[in-house]
């Protein structure tokens, strides 16, 4: 029994030190946190509760907030700041503050800035993941006795709920500025937005380029671009340039470009005529309360929207010359399904809409259906609506640029196989002559190509052969054989000149494979001299494409990837002869037939197939060679190439139409020289050469063999 008792005791002795222990570490109600010290850092965990958390405080006649950081993970606090300045000149950067779960029961502030004599608060930024927030300012400048400015803020939220959500908000006594402020809703639950707030007594208040994007969540009040106060007689008022841009998500209030609070406290839309204000429709679709202090309402389809269907309704609250001084205008359509020529659709409809000027009178030439078709249509205004009718559908003439990727792609392949026929296998000639067994022999040549004038395809790269040749004799001559083995890779550029728009891209390729070739020269009788070669090559090319000018009403980047298997055979006929003593001239006729694959790719959700390319190339040279010395011989050649096919074909695949294609098809010279070291008694053997192409492929580039022989 007594046992029992000390056991007792134990364990009340261990509560009572864990209440003594613990407290101090949980922070009590009412307590603040404040990062100063800490490197500018605060952090909120789960189970924490703070009156006011700061990221960094600073006060003083010229005090600075700056990298102030404050994330809340899960606890409770009645206000954030990232960062606060407080003095006679005040100013809060690049403070942030995340909230990731939690509650804030007040207000948080990335930057707040309170000056007596200036107040600024810009660049600063929060971002809300999750929990619950009363009140979000991304920058919030305060000034008693001067101006107030807050721009260049950023707030993102993403999930949780909010209510009054601000981008920057200045007040200031002879002067406030809120500029350049940036909000984007993703996610969650807002009460309402403004996104640059200014307000003044005594000077001008000024709300303008700031910049609210909603593609997601649930706005139940206002959407407000720039709003100012005006708070007493003779204070003038600016807000202009802001935009709103929607792609999903829902708004319950009102939307206007700018508006005014007066000193009554009520707030209405300024005139929209000549603001600038913008408001952007890209592929968002429902019913807005009413719209009004816009210069332009700029308006893309969603995709597979019904001909018919109504694109903005515009609700009770709209009023008859909200839209007056507004210009509609069409930019596209996103996506690829739907959409034909005569279809109809409602842009506008509602009290007032038909009040608003159209763009071009109406005209809607070249819009981008996705980024692979464009429309054509004509905007009609009629009993309160404005109306668009489509009048023609058609392939993008930009997508040509595709093709000039594939075109460049050919022009690697081709010079991997100019390599093998000519320079690779006359080393391999030279590497076995004389030798028993198989021998090794190598070439690379390094150069740039164009195909193409004004618009035109650049493939600069290497090409690389190496592998294993054996000569034999026989009564007639000499027979070679050999196998090797390629890579090459190259970087693209492209270039297109087009009336919708300029298309540069840049790009890269490289293929990798294998094959074999053989040679036979005959030795005697009258025809001594004459040769013949052929071989065959095959392997896998892949690589990407990348441009960001490609029309896309999201202004997004067209890229592709690709891999495919490629073939090809090429024959030489020719023929070598010494007129004089150190004098060779070799004539050649050369064909040579490459086959690249054809692919199915996805692009931005679009399907193409790039159809099967074969380039068909034949070449008539002769080169000259004179040894001045033993063992060393310079020479100089000329060749005429021309191309039979060679086009780049792209099909749409959901849509009947192709891609304008990109042929090689035409006429090239080329004049190449160089120098052959081959001294018998030395080890080391070289051929060094440079070759310059124009016509319809235009290029330079240079190969290289050097070889120590053990």
């Amino acid at each position: 029994m007594a046992a029992s008792h000390h056991s007792r005791h134990i364990l009340l002795s261990l509560l009572t030190m864990s209440c003594l222990i613990l407290p101090p570490a949980l922070p009590a109600p009412g307590a603040d946190l404040d990062g100063t010290a800490s490197n500018g850092r605060a952090v909120i965990h789960s189970g924490d509760r703070y009156d006011s958390v700061y990221g960094i405080t600073t006060y003083g006649n010229d005090a600075q907030a700056r990298y102030g950081r404050v994330v809340n993970d899960g606890g409770q606090s009645i206000q954030i700041m990232g960062g606060q300045a407080y003095g006679n000149k005040a100013a809060t950067t690049y403070n942030s503050v995340v909230v990731n779960g939690g509650r804030v029961s007040d207000n948080v502030y990335g930057g707040a800035a309170s000056g007596y004599l200036s107040a600024r608060s810009n660049s600063n930024t929060v971002v809300q993941n999750g929990g619950v927030t009363s009140h979000i300012v991304g920058g919030n400048a305060d000034s008693g006795r001067s101006t107030a400015q807050a721009d260049s803020n950023l707030v993102l939220i993403r999930g949780g709920s909010t209510g009054a959500l601000l981008g920057g908000y200045a007040a200031g006594l002879t002067g406030a500025t809120a500029r350049y402020n940036l909000i984007s809703i993703t996610g969650g639950d807002i009460a309402s937005v403004v996104g640059g707030d200014a307000a003044t007594t005594r000077g001008t208040a000024d709300a303008s380029f700031n910049a609210v994007l909603i593609n997601g969540g649930s706005v139940k009040g206002n959407v407000i671009g720039g709003l100012v106060h005006m708070q007493s007689t003779g204070q003038s008022v600016t807000a202009r340039y802001n935009a709103i841009t929607l792609v999903n998500g829902t708004i319950d209030g009102e939307v206007y470009g700018s508006a005014v609070t007066d000193s009554h406290s009520q707030t209405r839309p300024l005139n929209g005529s000549g603001s600038g204000n913008s408001l952007n429709l890209l592929g968002w679709q429902g019913t807005l309360q009413r719209v009004a202090a816009f210069q332009h309402l700029n308006l893309a389809l969603p995709d597979a929207m019904p001909s018919g269907a109504t694109l903005l309704t515009l609700g009770g609250g709209q009023q008859s010359n909200d839209l007056n001084g507004a210009t509609v205008r069409m930019l596209g359509a996103l996506g690829s399904n739907g959409l034909r020529s005569g279809d109809q659709y409602i842009l506008l409809r509602g009290t007032g809409a038909a009040n608003a000027a159209l763009y071009d009178n109406g005209v809607v030439r070249n819009a981008p259906k996705g980024f692979a078709l464009l429309f054509d249509g004509i905007m009609t205004q009629e009993n309160d609506a404005v109306r668009l009718t489509v009048t023609g559908v058609r392939s993008n003439p930009q997508l040509k640029a595709f093709n000039e990727y594939r075109v460049a792609a050919m022009t690697t392949l081709d010079r991997g196989a100019r390599l093998v026929e000519g320079v690779a296998l006359d080393h391999a000639r030279e590497a076995a002559a004389g030798r028993e067994g198989w021998m090794p022999f190598a070439a690379v040549y390094g150069g740039t190509e164009r195909n193409g004038t004004e618009e035109y395809a650049d493939s600069t790269g290497l090409a690389l052969t190496a592998g294993l040749a054996r000569h034999m004799s026989l009564d007639a001559g000499g027979l070679l054989l050999g196998v090797f083995f390629e890579y090459g890779q190259a970087r693209i550029a492209t270039s297109n000149e087009f009336s919708v728009g300029d298309v540069y891209g840049d790009g890269d390729v490289s293929y990798a494979g294998g094959g074999a070739f053989g040679r036979f020269d005959l030795g005697t009788g009258p025809l001594a001299g004459l040769y013949a070669q052929g071989g065959l090559r095959l392997g896998q090319v892949s690589g990407g494409w990348n441009t960001a000018d490609i029309a896309s009403t999201l202004q997004q980047d067209a890229d592709f990837g690709t891999a495919t298997a490629y073939y090809g055979l090429f024959a030489s006929l020719g023929y070598a002869v010494r007129p004089v003593d150190r004098l060779t001239i070799d004539s050649r006729a050369s064909f040579f037939w490459t086959h690249q694959d054809g692919q199915d790719i996805s692009i931005m959700g679009e399907g193409f197939r790039l159809e099967a390319m074969d380039s068909c190339l034949l070449r008539l040279g002769t080169r000259v060679a004179y040894e001045m010395l033993p063992g060393v011989s310079p020479y100089v050649g000329a060749a005429w190439e021309h191309q039979f096919d060679g086009t780049a074909r792209t099909q749409l695949l959901h849509h009947g139409a192709d891609a304008p294609s990109v042929s090689m098809r035409g006429d090239s010279a080329v004049i190449s020289a160089g120098l052959q070291l081959t001294p018998g008694s030395h080890p080391l053997r070289a051929d060094l050469g440079i070759e310059a192409v124009s016509g319809v492929r235009q290029g330079f580039g240079g190969h290289a063999r050097l070889v120590w022989e053990f």
